[in-house]
């Protein structure tokens, strides 16, 4: 949980690259907790993330991270999350058009 928790203070910093090893820390116990919601969550959060720090390979791995949770959100009924991403995801917000 405190993985979960660390990574909305992290980029608040300027610490993009400890909110990226905190969500995927949180990402790896969705995954094995089994839980769709929350790695929807996390995987959406994580491609915000990398879209922002824009780093080498950021952008390729934002768009899969991106694209993984909109296909769970679409999957699970969770709309105002697909809409979030999908805007993410859309040319000229730092989505695909962009990568």
């Amino acid at each position: 949980m405190r993985a979960a928790l660390c990574f909305l203070l992290a980029p608040l910093l300027g610490e993009h690259g400890s909110a990226v090893t905190h969500l995927m820390s949180s990402l790896d116990s969705c995954v094995v907790m089994g839980s769709p919601p929350y790695e929807a969550l996390t995987r959406a959060e994580l491609g915000r993330v990398l879209l922002s720090r824009r780093g080498t390979g950021d952008l390729a791995v934002a768009e899969r991270e991106l694209g993984t949770a909109l296909d769970i959100a679409r999957r699970l009924g969770m709309r105002p999350l697909e809409t979030e991403v999908s805007e993410l995801l859309a040319p000229g917000r730092g989505g695909r058009a962009s990568l």
